[in-house]
């Protein structure tokens, strides 16, 4: 199994007859006006993402479709704060090639201006594993109008 892409995106539209996937608005910076800043220390809050993360990889002979795709984030401090396991445990079809797993990340807390991370990690079903990391996406969070 080779991971080939990820990506952070707000809407994923799939071709039902080509198979073909457009992913939809991709952000690299979230601008946040300073009032919220204000109000997070005394009152932490969810930042409303409405995210996808979108994940390719492909299948070389042999592999066994049964893996486990982690997604993470990580704040700008460093803490992770959210985790998503999405479980493959199927059988291949004819003339398969790859798999393409989604995981909704609808909010995350605010923990400060800085850098998010999200970082996708894999392991087999089948024995002992660990996790492996494939990718990590940045999105930085900035203060609205800040260049």
């Amino acid at each position: 199994m080779i991971h080939l892409w990820s990506v952070l995106c707000s809407r994923v539209i799939t071709d039902q007859v080509t198979g073909k996937v457009s992913l939809i608005d991709v952000p690299e910076i979230l601008h946040l006006p300073q009032e919220l800043a204000d109000t997070a220390e005394s009152n932490p809050f969810r930042m409303v993402m409405d995210l996808k993360l979108v994940t390719f990889f492909w299948m070389v002979d042999g592999d066994e479709l049964k893996f486990e795709v982690r997604v993470s984030v990580r704040n700008p401090n460093g803490k992770k704060q959210l985790e998503s396991v999405v479980v493959v445990d199927d059988e291949k079809p004819i003339g398969y090639e790859g798999v393409r797993i989604l995981h909704d990340i609808p909010k995350i807390f605010f923990a400060g201006f800085g850098l998010y991370q999200f970082d996708v990690h894999t392991r087999k079903l089948s024995g002992p594993g660990n996790w492996k990391k494939v990718a990590s996406l940045p999105l930085l969070v900035k203060l609205l109008g800040a260049t």
